[in-house]
Parts: structure tokens; C-alpha cells; sequence
């Protein structure tokens, strides 16, 4: 039976509040299409927050999603917008993003076309743009269409067309002229999603506290002591405390926790993906689907850790050799290599990274079938989200570099016991050596921000 805990609760904070507000004044979503396919597992028809931005657009869209726009519609564009700036891409690779979604299927994952057409875009399995479960996931067929876009236009041309000529030299459609007229529509849209809410949390003396929002926003406080560690998903949180019981909370802060098991030694969340997996305190690598209400299914046993992003589940052996799976839960293993230290995963970006045990920073690029870059040594910490990659060397100095693997290394600070990216928000965090959490927002050239001291653990997300 799910247990319900409150832990701390201090009443509504002001974001909490504008969304119950949101949320009561939007009328009742519409039901999911049928012939469709849930782009948010965790909100299948849309958050609340989803539902009132269809609401406020709806009026002023001109083209075809005029007064047709619903939370499910809303939440399919936020998965397009948030996987374009998980590639490092701007704003107007979003908007060309979503214009094709709005001419190909109004922004549903249709699970049926033309011929074999599927998903947001209505991509082919024949045309070699994926498996059908592959085309039916909103960040993989988002990240094909991107990849298929960078491709036909070059050194950035995509950026100097009008929206209309690259839809069309992407897709090849028998109706190149119903692109355009929709573009002012998807930049709307895109403008009212591009701007991602920002948490920060950190963990001192065993309590969980968590702002939301700008980093001058006041702490809430989330759990009042006897935590491990915690991680932050989207709009999850999770929590492990000392006893090896893991809760996790969805939504608003003043949200309750639901117990999710006992027994676990290590956790990770995607919210984003709708995944929770634990490992066990007897290695077993146990992954629950569909939200917080899935099943977990048993993946497999003998591992000491576990990695979850987007379809990707990754686990780390006791051995020190790493596996892959893409897709379902049931798929098979892809052997990663081994002398594992630690695995790192970002589905977004197509990467997966490994700290060997003899200190290098390996990376490939383009899935599991890239190829392995050798990218630094002397670490004893690998990060990476969306096109960053950071390390913290043996000395403690940090270093990120941005876009391809083959970019230049950013330093960034020293005296670094932990670090965090956060390539949605454009944040980079650092728990210093003696305790401090310091974050700059802005990308890489942003300026720190000493948040709070006598911090154990320093978490950093968006949605």
C-alpha cells in the first residue's frame, strides 16, 4: 500500500499558490486524443500549469490550433522546447520544432499517419527514422528532427531561413506551403515555454531544503532531518533517508511525499521519463514506469549503481563493468565498457560518459553506437546535461566545456568537492570543499552566488 508522509510543510509559497490559482481558473482539460501517446507519463493530460497556458494562447493563436489548444497539446511543445535546449539550440530551433508539429498532427503523438507516419512529427519507420516506439517517444523523434535539421542546413543556415523552408527541407512533404502560416503560432507558443522553472536544493545536517525560481527566492523547507541524499527530477524530488527508505514528491513544493520502498542503497528519478529505480541493499536494479504509480520491474542484479535518462537505464556492476538499455524496460543490455568508477547518462544529448577507475573522463557522442572519446584524466568527477560536459580534477578544480567533444575546457572554480549542470537553466552549481553552495546562473559566464554554507549535498534541475 502507498504510504502518505508529510514531512515539513510551511502552507502554499507564492509559485505553489499562482499554480492552484492557474489551475482553478483553466477549465477542465480535454481528454487525450485517442490515438495518441502521453508526451509527460507523469501528467498524461497535461500539468495544471499546461492546462492554464492553452487557456491564456488559445484566443491569440491565428492558425490552425486556434481555440483547439489543450493541456496535452501544451505538454507535448514543452517536451519539444526542453529537448531543443537540452541540444544547447535556441529559441528558434524550438519554434521551427513545434511549427512542424502543429502542420503534422496539430502537436499530438499520433500513434497512426499517412502509410507508416507516426508521433509529432509523423516520421517513418520505412524511411529509417527509428522503431515505432522510437518515433512514439516525444525527446527521441524531437532529437531526430534536430539531428535531421542540422544536417540539411549547415553552419547554422537553419537559423537564416524562414521557418517554413527548413520545416519543409526536413520533412519533404507533398504540401511545403502549410508550414509558414503557422510559425507566429509556434513562437507563441514557444515564448510561453522557453523560460524553464529553475529548483536548487541542498542537503545540511541530514534536512532538505529547496528554493524555486530566481536564486534570490527564499528556502522552503522540504524534510526535517536523517537524510542520506536526495535528487531533484523536473518537478520531482526524491529522498533517501539513513534507514533506506525512499519517498519521492511530485509537483508543488508543499506537495506530500509517497513512500516509495524500503531497502534501497541508491536511487535515481527521471521525472521527465516517469522512471524511479533503486538499487537495493542486495544489488538488485529495480525500475518502476509510468509515474509514480508504475510497477517496478526487476532489471537485473549485481550492481552497485544505476542511471536513469529518458529511455536509457544504465547500471554499473560490481565487477566495474557498465550496461545501456534503450527503450522499454523489458529491452535487452548493451555492454558499455569497463574499469568503471561511475556512469553518467543524457538522453537529450544522445551521450553517455564513464569515470574509469584510473581517473579518465570517457564520452561518446550520438547513443549507445557512438564512439568513445578519451576526454581528460585526473578526474575524480564526470557531469554532463544537454551539450555541457564537466569534471572536477584530483586537485578539486572544475572545468566545462560546451558543444562538441572536441571544445575547449571552461575553468570554472576550484576548491570543488561536488559539481552540478544544469544545461536547461543554464546553471552551474558547486559545493566547495568547506560547505558552500555556490551557483551562477547564465551559462558559463555567469557570475557565482555563495547561496548557504554547511551543505552536505547540492541538487540543481528545471522543468
Amino acid at each position: 500500500m502507498t504510504r502518505i508522509h508529510q514531512g515539513v510543510s510551511t502552507g502554499l509559497t507564492a509559485v505553489a499558490l499562482s499554480l492552484a490559482l492557474a489551475a482553478a481558473t483553466a477549465p477542465l482539460a480535454a481528454a487525450v486524443p485517442s490515438g495518441t501517446v502521453a508526451c509527460d507519463p507523469a501528467a498524461s493530460d497535461g500539468t495544471a500549469t499546461d492546462q492554464a497556458i492553452a487557456t491564456t494562447l488559445n484566443p491569440r493563436l491565428q492558425g490552425k490550433m486556434r481555440g483547439a489548444l489543450n493541456g496535452y497539446n501544451v505538454s507535448c511543445a514543452r517536451t519539444i522546447v526542453n529537448t531543443v535546449r537540452n541540444r544547447g539550440l535556441d529559441n528558434h530551433a524550438a519554434v521551427i520544432a513545434v511549427t512542424t508539429a502543429i502542420v503534422e498532427g496539430s502537436i499530438n503523438n499520433l500513434t497512426y499517419g499517412d502509410a507508416d507516419s507516426l508521433g509529432l512529427f509523423q516520421q517513418r519507420p520505412s524511411a529509417g527514422w527509428g522503431t515505432p516506439a522510437q518515433i512514439e517517444d516525444p525527446v527521441f523523434a524531437t532529437n531526430s528532427f534536430l539531428t535531421h535539421m542540422l544536417a540539411n542546413f549547415p553552419n547554422g543556415a537553419w537559423e537564416s531561413q524562414p521557418v517554413g523552408v527548413v520545416c519543409q527541407g526536413v520533412q519533404g512533404s507533398a504540401f511545403p506551403d502549410r508550414y509558414q502560416p503557422q510559425a507566429g503560432d509556434a513562437q507563441l507558443i514557444v515564448d510561453a515555454l522557453w523560460a524553464p522553472t529553475a529548483r536548487l536544493g541542498v542537503l545540511q545536517n541530514g534536512a532538505l531544503t529547496v528554493k524555486q525560481g530566481a536564486l534570490t527566492a527564499g528556502w522552503s523547507p522540504e524534510w526535517g532531518g536523517g537524510l542520506a541524499r536526495f535528487k531533484v527530477s523536473g518537478s520531482w524530488i526524491g529522498v533517501l533517508t539513513t534507514g533506506g527508505e525512499l519517498y519521492v514528491k511530485e509537483g508543488d513544493l508543499n506537495a506530500p511525499w509517497v513512500d516509495e520502498r524500503g531497502g534501497v542503497a541508491d536511487f535515481d528519478l527521471d521525472q521527465g521519463a516517469g522512471r524511479v529505480g533503486v538499487v537495493t541493499t542486495d544489488g538488485h536494479a529495480v525500475v518502476k514506469d509510468g509515474g509514480l504509480a508504475g510497477s517496478w520491474v526487476d532489471e537485473t542484479n549485481g550492481v552497485k549503481q544505476l542511471r536513469l535518462s529518458g529511455d536509457w537505464v544504465g547500471v554499473v556492476f560490481n565487477d566495474g563493468t557498465a550496461s545501456v538499455k534503450e527503450g522499454g524496460l523489458l529491452a535487452g543490455w548493451t555492454p558499455e565498457t569497463n574499469n568503471v568508477a561511475d556512469l553518467q547518462l543524457d538522453r537529450a544529448s544522445g551521450r553517455v560518459g564513464v569515470l574509469t577507475k584510473d581517473g579518465h573522463a570517457l564520452v561518446k557522442d550520438g547513443g549507445l553506437a557512438g564512439s568513445w572519446v578519451d576526454e581528460t584524466n585526473g578526474v575524480k568527477q564526470l557531469r554532463l546535461s544537454g551539450d555541457w560536459v564537466g569534471v572536477v580534477f584530483n586537485d578539486g578544480t572544475a572545468s566545462v566545456k560546451e558543444g562538441g567533444l572536441l571544445a575547449g575546457w571552461t575553468p570554472e572554480t576550484n576548491n570543488v568537492a561536488d559539481l552540478q549542470l544544469d544545461r536547461a537553466s543554464g546553471r552551474v552549481g558547486v559545493l566547495s570543499t568547506d560547505g558552500h553552495a555556490l551557483v551562477k546562473d547564465g551559462g558559463l559566464a555567469g557570475s557565482w552566488t555563495d547561496q548557504t554554507n554547511g551543505v552536505q549535498q547540492l541538487g540543481l534541475t528545471s522543468f
